[in-house]
């Protein structure tokens, strides 16, 4: 459970620049917005590849 909340945050980090790279970051709706699609995607990834 723990891993899973580390792998989160760090999809979160991830999505969130991936965002701000994207020039997303409009407002904090679309940062947080970016910062979940990015900690699915990273959590996804994770357990299709465990």
């Amino acid at each position: 459970m723990i891993t899973s909340a580390l792998v989160g945050v760090a999809g979160a980090f991830v999505g969130y620049h991936i965002g701000g790279l994207l020039a997303l970051s409009g407002g904090i709706v679309t940062s947080v917005i970016a910062a979940a699609v990015g900690a699915a995607v990273v959590l996804f990834g994770w357990r299709m590849a465990k």
